[in-house]
C-alpha cells in the first residue's frame, strides 16, 4: 500500500500541490491513476460503450482533444470547487475526462437527432443523472470534476462534431 499511496500522492490533483508547489504535470497524470480495480473497471465500461461511439463519430484526433481538454476542465473545476470549500482534497481518476466524452455524446444526440436515432437520449441523460446522484450520496467521489467534464464535453463535443460534419460536406462538393 505504501507504493500505491506514493503513486497517488505524486499524481493526484489538489490546489496545494498544483498552485503552491507548481506541479502542473498533475493536470495530466491524475487522469491515469485510479483508486482500485473497480474504479478503473467502471471507467473502462463507460469508455467501451460510449467512448467508442464518440471516437467513431469524431475521429481519433478530435477524440483525443475532447478527452484531454475535458480532463483538464474537470481538474480545474475540481480545484476551484475544492478551494471554495476550503478543502485540500486529492483527486484522481479519469472520470472527469470520461464525463466529457459522455457530454459530447449527449450533445451529438440532442443536436443531430436524425443522424443518431438509434441512441436514446433518455438513457444517456438517465446515466448522467444517476451518476451525479451517486456521487452526491457517496464519499470520495469528485462530483465537481464530473460536472466540469460534462459541460466541457457538451460544448466541445458539439463544436468538434460540427467540424467533422462540415468537413464531410465539403468533401461531397
Amino acid at each position: 500500500w505504501k507504493l500505491y499511496n506514493t503513486f497517488v500522492e505524486q499524481g493526484g490533483i489538489s490546489y496545494d500541490v498544483i498552485v503552491n508547489d507548481h506541479q502542473y504535470y498533475r493536470f495530466l497524470t491524475h487522469m491515469f491513476i485510479h483508486a482500485d480495480m473497480d474504479h478503473l473497471f467502471g471507467n473502462m465500461i463507460v469508455l467501451f460503450f460510449i467512448g467508442t461511439l464518440v471516437e467513431k463519430k469524431l475521429g481519433r484526433f478530435r477524440y483525443i482533444i475532447l478527452y484531454s481538454f475535458g480532463g483538464l476542465v474537470a481538474a480545474i473545476t475540481s480545484l476551484g470547487y475544492n478551494r471554495i470549500q476550503d478543502s485540500s482534497t486529492l483527486s484522481i481518476g479519469a472520470s472527469g475526462a470520461i464525463f466529457a466524452v459522455v457530454g459530447a455524446m449527449v450533445a451529438i444526440v440532442i443536436f443531430n437527432k436524425r443522424e443518431f436515432e438509434e441512441i436514446g437520449i433518455q438513457r444517456l441523460l438517465f446515466f448522467v443523472v444517476i451518476t451525479i446522484i451517486n456521487g452526491i450520496n457517496s464519499q470520495g467521489i469528485d462530483n465537481a470534476a464530473h460536472v466540469g467534464g460534462l459541460f466541457a464535453g457538451l460544448v466541445l463535443g458539439q463544436v468538434l462534431y460540427l467540424g467533422v460534419r462540415n468537413k464531410k460536406q465539403k468533401e461531397l462538393i
